[in-house]
């Protein structure tokens, strides 16, 4: 019994070891996979893309400034003597606004004038002689002939030449001297009366002026302050007209002209302004064109916001679709198209845009439905069920 009972216990151990395997089979069999579940139908918005006419409006923002501004320096230097006008002071044409000490100016027309008259002088005295220089020379040639007729035997007679001659040549020295005194007389005259022109000049610049009808900005100097010439002394502004400083790219800027009509927008009014100066040029860092702007300045006050609206030459005949439509990734612009109950995704070239409106230059044809909501939640040639709407 016990040899029989030895010879079956690896019988029983193997059948064990074999139904352990089978359970451990069974309990790491793979799962059966669930088969790929296709994208729910999307509820959407759809619309046919429209062909209209455009009417491009470029809104442009800055700051009312005054038509005219000037920066007043002083061209010499010295002292405030007098301050003659405050800030917010409305001045004519001509005014003065502030005045320099003027004794060493005038002081120094003083000493131009005196120098003319005395080169006045100088020129009348020298013509006078010259004219008696003249006379004496010729009487003495006549001397010099008479003494070379006399003979050269004596040696008195030799002498008197000699000093005749001599003599001559002096005159005729004295006669040059004048000559080139008289040449040069009217140089020296003028010479003289632009000194004095400069002296009156300066003179004259120690009143600074208002060069235009103004307002007082602003005053940098007081009573007693010392200035150097250029240093800037007062601000003036002409604020009876108003101009709104913007730029424009170039292809709007290749749109306007001078002289065209611009509607500016100020604290909600609407006011008719004028397109008066247009740089065509490009300004050399920001590559685009500034314009000056001109509006009526009534109820208004310099660094009052302002938006321009500038029309643009009509696009007749554009395919229009909501912006709502449009993909932007990497640079490109998409959109989906619909075919009957499935979507496609396509890139489009995209023109002006207007308000909610984008015009689609390449790519869609007028009438071609597109999806115009949740468009980001959509892949391609996913099935949809739209709904048509109006834009």
């Amino acid at each position: 019994m016990a040899t029989r009972g030895s010879k079956l216990l690896p019988i029983i151990l193997l059948i064990l070891l074999s139904g352990a395997a089978v359970y451990l089979l069974l309990m790491t069999k793979p799962k059966k996979e669930a088969g790929l579940r296709e994208r729910p139908v999307a509820h959407l918005q759809v619309a046919a893309a429209r062909s209209e006419r455009l009417q491009p409006v470029e809104h442009l923002t800055g700051r009312l400034q005054p038509k005219r501004r000037s920066q007043l320096r002083f061209e010499v230097a010295g002292r405030i003597a007098k301050r003659l006008v405050e800030p917010g002071e409305r001045v004519a044409a001509a005014a003065t606004l502030l005045q320099l000490e003027q004794g060493d100016y005038a002081d120094a027309v003083a000493e131009k004038r005196a120098q003319l008259v005395l080169e006045k002088g100088g020129v009348e005295r020298d013509s006078e002689l010259l004219t008696l220089a003249q006379k004496n020379r010729k009487l003495q040639e006549g001397e010099v002939a008479r003494q070379e007729r006399l003979g050269r035997e004596s040696l008195t007679s030799r002498s008197r030449l000699d000093e005749a001659r001599q003599r001559l040549q002096q005159l005729l020295s004295d006669e040059a001297r004048l000559q080139h005194g008289v040449a040069t007389g009217e140089a020296r005259i003028d010479l003289a009366q632009a000194a004095l022109n400069r002296a009156e000049r300066n003179l004259r610049r120690t009143r600074l002026l208002a060069p235009f009808d103004a307002i007082v900005n602003s005053i940098a100097v007081e009573e007693g302050d010392y200035v150097s010439s250029n240093q800037q002394s007062v601000e003036l502004i002409d604020a009876s007209a108003l101009d709104l400083y913007v730029e424009l790219v170039g292809s709007v800027a290749a749109a306007v002209e001078r002289g065209d009509r611009v509607e500016v927008v100020v604290d909600g009014a609407k006011r008719s302004g004028e397109l008066v100066a247009l740089q065509l040029d490009p300004d050399a860092k920001t590559h685009t064109h500034p314009v000056r702007i001109r509006i009526s300045a009534a109820g208004l006050l310099p660094g009052m916001l302002a938006e321009a609206q500038l029309l643009l030459p009509p696009v007749d005949d554009a395919v229009v679709v909501p912006v709502s439509a449009l993909l932007r990734e990497a640079g490109e612009t998409h959109l989906f198209t619909v075919d009957g109950d499935r979507v496609e995704r396509r890139a489009v070239t995209t023109g002006v845009r207007i308000g909610d409106l984008q015009q689609i230059i390449s790519g869609l044809a007028a009438n071609e439905m597109v999806v115009i909501s949740d468009a980001a939640a959509l892949s391609d040639g996913q099935q949809i069920k739209g709904e048509v709407a109006q834009f």
